[in-house]
């Protein structure tokens, strides 16, 4: 396990003019990107800025949605190319009521692999003082993470 970054997240949809490698052509395309940022303008000028040496013609920001996750965990693999979201369980007993209450908390998980992330989740639950459980985790199509101090952890 690497670093865990805490934050607040957006997810971020942008669509962009970019010269093809494969034949010279400028092409369309579209890519999801994960944003640290204060607010929803921030997010907007900075994936306008982070994508810029990369367009040829027009950017259009299709979507900005604020991330459920408040932490990402990076590897700081340059193998690990993908992005995982889990969802963890924190299970609190309600003495009061003789009930299980479930705290829900996601969080997103830089890896290779489905099963990798899935380890890399339970090496970080390991330092948690209170019982957990890994509900669900599944692969994103985020591209990259956009981090405040301009450090790209891909």
């Amino acid at each position: 396990m690497g670093n865990i970054i805490s934050g607040t997240y957006y997810k971020v949809n942008i669509r962009y003019d970019h010269l093809s490698d494969d034949d010279g052509k400028v092409k369309k395309i579209t890519e999801k990107y994960v944003v640290d940022a204060l607010n929803y303008t921030e997010a907007e000028a900075r994936i306008l800025k982070y994508i810029e040496p990369y367009v040829t013609g027009d950017s259009d920001v299709k979507s900005i949605q604020e991330a459920s996750f408040k932490e990402i965990i990076f590897t700081n693999k340059s193998t690990d190319d993908k992005y995982y979201l889990c969802k963890v369980d924190f299970p609190l007993e309600d003495v009061e009521k003789g009930k299980i209450k479930h705290d829900y908390s996601d969080f997103l998980v830089q890896s290779n692999s489905l099963f990798n992330a899935v380890e890399t989740m339970k090496e970080y639950l390991k330092t948690f003082t209170v019982d957990s459980n890994i509900v669900k985790i599944e692969e994103t199509k985020f591209l990259d993470v956009v981090l405040t101090d301009t450090t790209n952890k891909k």
